[in-house]
């Protein structure tokens, strides 16, 4: 049979698709995907399509929402290996994108109604989902540059370039009260931007997520890179921030359907968690990774890991759980762990294993291994960079990381509150000057003051300080560090690296043998999306905050509790969830954590020292700021409770930190 004969039948078939609906269309739509299956499996010449047959197939495709949009892509990608199909085929597709934003786009002009812009929604849909696939097919031929090409022009195609901007502005314009009606008009063309987005700029992971890097963190302003932000970045940024809330909800309902399968990194809307985490939710962050924990766990059952059983006396736990849990290979820390104290018989339901979480997690700060120093106000610990005198120090470390490793991992809360910098370690984040002021505040004022301040006669050297057993010892910042001054020009570089310096090279091996140990559990991947304040939630939980403790241990300046401002503050407060309420204590104090004895325990640097609130004039729309190392927090005089709503949730939930570089 010639090769026309072949052909003729196959595209009568095609040709009759719009003839059947329901049933009958979905069995000859089954029908087609064997024949160009069989076709494509024992390389037959494929069919040659004409424009009559494109335009039948990819209208079936773009007009159906059941089933038969997967065999239809199925199909569709079959007939692309022969490279006439495939270009006809991106013809059609970007006549009709281009169509369907032109119609848009002209209702955005007329100035519609919100609820009139937008049409075909679900379709277009569709039609990048497949352009999506195709893209992916394409990208395991390495000879299809001109295809490559067409769909490059696609993807930047003029008019859908100005639809995503008119969606921009309207995410701007639209009142909060009516962002819930329209989110199921809006939502669907935010997916489809989603979707070129992750063609353009493809996630990829480490297969290999056990082994994890364990470098400590580069510092702000290291290392810059130059990087020309593409046309579709800054869209996607823009999209990200003026769409925040529509996106959230998005989110929400995206990993409720994905809740048994995970894999949201090849989801459209997983982009925006790994390219932008900053906009999402604490809720949203937490969701995806338990759904993701969950799929590694599923992974390593595989295995069939045994129980770790830990016999430890409460008097020698950190010793005594050390010498178990040291001996254990990577692989067996991911089984069940089942302790018993020595000399207390019963069954560990649960119980003894949490309590000895927290019991551990206290013990591992105990000055008496040298491992931690506090911070300034002793709520919160990083560590030390004389733990050298402890002859074993480095492997404690790697211990400690498994330990909390190990507490992600089997979803335990733990009793450790670590400074900002360690926490960035964890994650992989870069450090700022700002995080020097958990560790010393006088250090961060000097930095501060000779970025803020001419230092041409200060007489200022490339060097540092450290003490040795009591004894000043003065080193070098730089080769010739010794001989080199401090000036104008120089002073920015000197400031990072000297802050770099005391924040993760004097402690770059207890840093990298604590994420030695803690990878061997968890992935950094998997963590890198929260922020620092995120990842102390994460370990230590959401704390009881009793805000009628907190009211009667204030200390007022300029302000006093009937003040509209503090009683508007109040009511706020008692309006937030505890993810929110936390984030505010955060911000004032620097951890979450609430003393044993209630606020009036708090700590300062010199001591016991209450909540403060100060007053400060309302000028360009000022934020809140805070003081940590005081439990201070300068609050404006704000005019109106809307703007103090609006100003406060911004500080606490997405507030830029202190002191930058120029």
């Amino acid at each position: 049979m010639s090769e026309g004969s072949q052909d003729l039948p196959l595209l009568q078939l095609i040709q009759l698709l719009p003839l059947f609906k329901g049933d009958h269309q979905e069995l000859l739509i089954q029908a087609i995907s064997n024949i160009t299956t069989k076709q494509k499996d024992f390389k037959q010449d494929q069919l040659n399509l004409d424009s009559r047959s494109v335009e039948c197939v990819c209208t079936i495709l773009l007009q159906n929402m059941n089933r038969s949009v997967k065999n239809f892509s199925h199909i569709i990608l079959n007939l692309s290996n022969n490279k006439e199909n495939q270009q006809l085929i991106i013809k059609y597709i970007k006549e009709f994108i281009q169509r369907i934003t032109r119609e848009i786009n002209n209702n955005f002009d007329k100035q519609c109604q919100y609820d009139e812009i937008f049409t075909a929604d679900k379709v277009l849909i569709n039609v990048f989902q497949f352009v999506r696939e195709m893209n992916d097919k394409i990208g395991e031929n390495n000879d299809q540059q001109d295809t490559r090409s067409n769909f490059k022009e696609l993807l930047e195609d003029q008019g859908l370039i100005q639809l995503w901007r008119n969606l921009i502005k309207l995410l701007q314009d639209i009142p909060q009260q009516k962002l819930a009606k329209l989110s199921t008009k809006i939502s669907p063309y935010l997916e489809c931007f989603f979707i070129i987005y992750q063609l353009v700029n493809p996630i990829r992971k480490n297969k290999n997520v056990q082994r994890e890097p364990t470098k400590i963190a580069s510092m702000e302003g290291q290392q810059q890179e130059v990087q020309e932000q593409q046309l579709h970045d800054e869209l996607f940024q823009q999209i990200c921030e003026s769409g925040k809330v529509l996106l959230n909800m998005m989110i929400r309902e995206r990993l409720q359907e994905l809740r048994e399968k995970g894999k949201l990194v090849n989801d459209s809307l997983g982009v925006i968690i790994f390219k932008n985490p900053r906009i999402v939710d604490f809720d949203n962050k937490q969701k995806y990774f338990k759904m993701e924990l969950k799929q590694l766990k599923m992974q390593n059952n595989r295995h069939h890991y045994g129980n770790i059983n830990l016999r430890c006396r409460r008097k020698d736990i950190f010793m005594d759980s050390y010498h178990r849990i040291s001996k254990l290979k990577p692989e067996e820390l991911k089984g069940k762990l089942h302790v018993e104290f020595d000399g207390e018989e019963g069954v560990d339901a649960g119980g003894v294993t949490r309590e000895w979480f927290l019991m551990l997690s206290k013990e591992i700060f105990n000055p008496n291994y040298a491992l931690f120093t506090p911070s300034l106000n002793g709520q919160m610990f990083q560590p030390s960079n004389k733990s050298h005198v402890n002859p074993d120090h480095v492997k404690y470390f790697k211990f400690i990381g498994r330990i909390v490793g190990k507490a992600l991992y089997d979803g335990q809360l733990l009793d450790t509150y670590f400074t900002r910098s360690f926490y960035k370690h964890i994650l992989g984040q870069k450090l700022t000057i700002h995080d020097m002021e958990d560790i010393d505040l006088n250090e961060y004022n000097s930095m501060k003051k000779i970025l803020e301040e001419n230092v041409t006669d200060w007489g200022i050297y490339w060097t540092y300080n450290v003490d040795h057993f009591g004894k000043l010892e003065e080193r070098e910042l730089i080769e010739g560090g010794k001989t080199k001054l401090v000036t104008e020009e120089n002073k920015q570089e000197y400031v990072q690296i000297y802050c770099y310096q005391k924040m993760a090279k004097e402690i770059k091996d207890q840093i990298e043998a604590f994420l030695n140990g803690f990878h061997e559990l968890i992935p950094q991947s998997l963590v890198s999306i929260f922020e620092w304040k995120e990842m102390e939630l994460m370990l230590c939980g959401l704390p009881d905050i009793d805000l009628e403790d907190m009211k009667e241990n204030i200390e007022y300046h300029g302000y006093d509790k009937e003040n509209k401002v503090i009683q508007w503050l109040w009511e706020l407060l008692e309006s937030f969830d505890k993810s929110k309420r936390a984030a505010f204590l955060q911000f004032v104090t620097g951890t979450s954590k609430v003393p044993l004895g209630g606020f009036k325990e708090l700590k300062g640097m010199h001591g016991p020292q209450k909540i403060q609130i100060h007053k400060k004039p309302y000028v360009n729309f000022e934020l809140p700021t805070s003081h940590t190392c005081f439990n201070q927090l300068d609050l404006p005089d704000y005019p109106a409770r809307q703007i103090l709503k609006e100003k406060l949730e911004l500080a606490i939930m997405e507030g830029k930190e202190g002191f930058g570089f120029a």
